[in-house]
């Protein structure tokens, strides 16, 4: 282990080790991405701030690239602070979650709400002032302003410490568990966003980077680790968010058996 304040490297004994190292956002190689006033959303905590830091007086354009979880929600705060946002979206349709019908229906309502959609739409580069502050966002259907750009691609698993521990990987780069939430090595578990989910419905891994899931797949590694039997029996790919006045949810299998969110979120 390494302290990140001091630098000072160590190492702890442990009889059980538990793994709980979340999702990174997935990083697109975008030209640009590193200008000023582009954000990367992964706490809670900094989508709340984040409105409140650059409401309507500092961004009256905001693009949102990606059209997932994250970016319907964000869409929803920042459309309240009084910024006029589009949304850009690479597939044809927004929340991939989603069947294409029900999915039709979120993007009718948004832009009723005054919301510009793009889907089926590339990001090529983000342009910046002398500053180094963003100031537009050049798409293959034409070339957005913007005063503030949230990259909400999707998360990815950060199992990279997991890997290099030799631990088992999924085919969803995720940690592999059992129901006990115990890694192929059976004095590590591993619980959260990290971690492969078995579908319920169709028996193959997903990835469901939620906080229910997460919260509960805590709850039994901590209990396994402790000598306390429990287990975890999968998901029913369950999400649901809210997109303005309109409650959108989903469970089971898609028309195309989606049963995993992928890496958008």
């Amino acid at each position: 282990m390494r302290n990140l304040d001091s630098g000072e490297t160590g190492s702890l004994p442990y009889d059980k080790l538990i793994l709980a190292t979340g999702a990174d956002p997935v990083e697109p190689p975008i030209p640009g991405g590193q200008l000023g006033n582009v954000l990367r959303l992964k706490r809670g905590a900094r989508r709340r701030r984040a409105p409140r830091a650059h409401g309507q007086r500092t961004c009256p354009f905001v693009v949102i690239i990606g059209g997932g979880l994250i970016g319907m929600e964000m869409t929803e705060a920042f459309t309240q602070c009084g910024s006029a946002v589009t949304v850009v979206e690479m597939m044809p349709q927004l929340l991939a979650m989603l069947d294409v019908e029900m999915a039709a229906l979120v993007e009718k309502r948004m832009k009723q709400l005054g919301v510009k959609v793009m889907t089926s739409t590339k990001v090529e580069k983000l342009v910046g002032d002398a500053d180094g502050k963003v100031t537009s966002v050049v798409t293959s259907a034409g070339e957005l302003p913007a005063q503030l750009v949230l990259l909400s691609i999707g998360i990815k698993p950060n199992s990279s410490l997991a890997e290099a521990a030799g631990l088992e990987i999924g085919p969803t780069r995720g940690i592999v568990v059992d129901e006990r939430m115990t890694t192929s090595d059976s004095d590590i578990l591993a619980a959260g966003d990290c971690t492969e989910k078995r579908c319920t419905v169709s028996g193959q891994a997903c990835f469901m980077p939620l906080g229910s899931v997460a919260n509960k797949e805590g709850r039994v590694a901590g209990s396994n680790a402790v000598g306390v039997e429990d287990e975890f029996a999968g998901v029913l790919s369950t999400a649901a968010l809210k997109v303005f006045d309109w409650n959108v949810g989903r469970t089971g299998l898609t028309e195309l058996r989606r049963g995993s969110l992928g890496a958008r979120s």
